[in-house]
């Protein structure tokens, strides 16, 4: 089967101690039943600390991290010291693979990086080479085939078509006419619906986001085709049908569009970008609560 990414996911990589919102605390560190198990027979001298922060529960295995969710396998200089003792090839799914995800959508995959990840938000917000390319010999899981869906490569080529010899403005316009998404899908009214109806991480992204709704931050075209090629390529692969695919694009516009408000309230773009994946995207039900909010509206 073969494997497509963006241009410039080879460039990822990374960047360890030097990250400024480490993927290492903050989140629930889920262990896949193979790591789990690897884990509970180690037999090396490691493994002794392996056993000690190993915990189970009704979803499966996890690392058992303190108060401030920080994963205990960092030494004082923030690198993982399961790789330093045993090697990466001890680590489990999630931390091997963070942030890449991977889609199936026809007959190839598709993998590319999450913008939680504040490295990849830099390489996301700074690419031209957005484009799905072909990659050779890139290993990938076993993905879960979607019953009954409708591959949306050709609707997504041809939107990236378009992004090419228009701005943003007028393609934005153009998909609203073209797949029937309500331009209330990107009012301040709207925008402020769904994002006050979602689950946080952090109480003080939540306010920030509101607070940006209000903002009136206007983005030059090349950084808002970067972030828009970002949400289509994730969130526009395989749909259930034709309104679920004008919900998705809606999606991919209303977030590019408060991205673009957030970028005046944060530090940078590509942070504006990194707090909103983290708070959103990375949660499936507040991903699917928007679209679903969105398709509603479309209705």
């Amino acid at each position: 089967m073969s494997v497509f990414a963006p241009g410039y996911y080879g460039r990822f990589a990374c960047i360890m101690d030097k990250c400024e919102h480490s993927c290492c605390y903050g989140w629930r560190l889920s262990l896949d039943d193979r790591t789990r198990d690897k884990y509970k027979s180690c037999t090396l001298a490691y493994g002794e600390r392996l056993r000690e922060f190993l915990g189970e529960d009704d979803e499966g295995g996890f690392i058992v991290t303190g108060s401030d969710m920080r994963c205990p396998h960092l030494d004082e200089r923030g690198l993982c010291r399961v790789i330093i003792e045993l090697g990466e090839e001890h680590l489990c799914d999630i931390c091997r693979e963070h942030p890449r995800f991977y889609n199936l959508t026809g007959d190839r995959i598709e993998v590319g990086i999450g913008a939680s990840c504040p490295e990849a938000a830099r390489i996301i917000c700074s690419s031209r080479d957005y484009l799905p390319i072909m990659i050779e010999g890139h290993p990938v899981p076993e993905l879960e085939v979607i019953e009954e869906s409708v591959s949306t490569l050709e609707l997504r080529s041809s939107i990236y078509k378009d992004m090419e010899k228009t701005s943003f403005d007028e393609l934005e316009e153009s998909l609203i006419k073209r797949l029937g998404i309500s331009r209330a899908v990107l009012s301040s009214r709207m925008m402020e619906e769904i994002l006050s109806g979602l689950e946080y991480i952090d109480e003080g992204d939540r306010k920030l986001m509101l607070r940006a709704v209000q903002e009136k931050k206007k983005l030059g075209d090349a950084e808002l085709k970067r972030i828009f090629a970002y949400f289509i390529y994730r969130h526009l692969t395989d749909c259930t049908s034709e309104a679920d695919c004008a919900a998705r694009v809606g999606f991919a516009l209303f977030s590019t569009r408060v991205v673009e408000k957030m970028s005046e309230l944060t530090d940078s773009l590509d942070d504006a970008l990194r707090m909103y994946s983290a708070e959103v995207e990375y949660s499936t039900e507040n991903t699917d609560d928007a679209i679903m909010t969105i398709w509603a509206e479309n209705i």
